[in-house]
């Protein structure tokens, strides 16, 4: 289990190469640090690191599909064959990145997920790090 997570790692920062060739912030570069950590535990199956990503209106959303035993064995299902292509890396502020995606299953994009990325207003922390606020579909915006 933990070889196919680091060939998933290597096989994520490859697509991540993909993405515009720009050079990117300190802070796109955090942000999209943690959309890969994200994307590792939806094909792993890891509802504990999935929840520990997610911030603010999202998190509520999702929180009861995340306490589902159930819901682990779908992620893996769903999501662990897949490929991820970062396909735009949008630095907003230093405190919010969007970050499109396509999902790629049998060599064929099934989705198109933009994520922003913020990070969590905290005043004891004043390098907080980077949740997922937001997941949709970029042509919808």
């Amino acid at each position: 289990m933990k070889i196919a997570g680091l060939v998933f790692a290597l096989m994520l920062t490859l697509f991540s190469l993909q993405a515009a060739s720009a050079p990117q912030s300190k802070h796109a570069v955090e942000a999209q640090t943690v959309l890969l950590r994200y994307l590792d535990a939806l094909a792993q199956g890891d509802t504990d690191v999935v929840r520990s990503l997610l911030g603010g209106d999202l998190l509520e959303k999702r929180r009861r599909l995340l306490e589902n035993p159930t819901y682990s064995g779908y992620l893996i299902d769903t999501y662990g064959s897949a490929r991820f292509s970062i396909d735009n890396i949008e630095d907003r502020s230093p405190d919010s990145v969007a970050i499109d995606i396509s999902v790629i299953i049998d060599q064929a994009t099934i989705s198109q997920r933009r994520f922003l990325l913020q990070k969590e207003q905290s005043p004891a922390s004043a390098d907080a790090p980077f949740r997922i606020f937001g997941e949709t579909n970029p042509d919808t915006q």
